[in-house]
């Protein structure tokens, strides 16, 4: 969605006049966006599996090891954080204040953790029992 968003607001200026008051708006979406999800959750997905990795691999279902090759699953986990990370080094992201971007990110960990509450488990597992 980003990058969607990236590409928006990159060619918001073939539009006409009238219109690109569209590509401030883009880019300051594009910015909370990656900013308050894209960027924190990449890291803690990307340093929680390596974590794990490392740690414990047994801590790992066997059931993600029958659905896709090791090596796909790191690539997986890893690539996302080298984009990630060129798109913060290359691309020109707006940052948003402080309070907004703490307050999605902190309603974004509230859903995360009342759907793990309510369901008694993670979004990690209740993927890999419906398949």
């Amino acid at each position: 969605m980003v990058f969607m968003l990236s590409l928006a607001s990159n060619n918001a200026n073939h539009l006409p006049r009238k219109m690109r008051k569209i590509k401030h708006k883009l880019e300051s979406l594009k910015g909370y966006i990656f900013i308050t999800f894209v960027l924190p959750l990449t890291t803690y997905v990307t340093a929680a599996f390596w974590t794990i990795f490392f740690l414990n691999k047994d801590f790992v279902p066997s059931a993600t090891f029958a659905l896709m090759p090791s090596w796909i699953n790191h690539g997986y986990h890893t690539n996302g954080m080298i984009l990630v990370l060129m798109d913060l080094l290359f691309e020109n992201n707006s940052i948003p204040p402080v309070k907004s971007a703490l307050f999605g990110i902190t309603l974004l960990a509230i859903v995360y953790y009342s759907i793990k509450n309510n369901a008694g488990k993670y979004l990690f597992d209740t993927a890999l029992e419906n398949r």
